[in-house]
């Protein structure tokens, strides 16, 4: 494996990831992850479902903290990973608390929050009136 194909730390070697998909379980219970290195070495685990929203989460947190630890380094907003594949959520709902909005977006079994500002809900409620918008100018409840 090359240098720049894994990430080192003092305690343990991680290899970088190129690829997962997955499938739940055959008791439904568990979604099985397999994944490939670089260099095609297969990784398996499994999480169960209880722990998915945890794990979806955790990643969101991480790769946001990292994007603010590289913009204090100058990356600029032309690096961009790519668009990601749209995922199908089973509804939407939450109520404001003090200065902060949350949005919840539930994904099957899985919830995940997202907390904003009040500010940035003026915008999202225009975007999703303007989705909703019928062609006769009428919205529909």
């Amino acid at each position: 494996m090359r240098m720049d194909e894994r990430t080192e730390t003092n305690l343990a070697t991680y290899p970088l990831m190129r690829f997962a998909r997955g499938r739940p379980a055959l008791d439904g219970k568990a979604l099985l992850v397999e994944g490939a290195t670089a260099d095609g070495e297969p990784v398996r685990f499994a999480l169960s479902l209880t722990d998915v929203q945890h794990f979806v989460s955790f990643l969101l947190i991480s790769v946001g903290k990292l994007r603010v630890a590289q913009d204090d380094y100058g990356r600029t907003a032309d690096d961009t990973v790519g668009q990601s594949p749209p995922v199908p959520a089973t509804s939407m709902a939450r109520q404001p608390e003090g200065e902060e909005g949350y949005l919840g977006i539930a994904v099957g079994q899985a919830e995940l929050v997202f907390s904003a500002p009040l500010s940035v809900f003026d915008e999202l409620g225009r975007t999703l009136l303007t989705i909703s918008a019928k062609p006769n100018g009428r919205y529909q409840a």
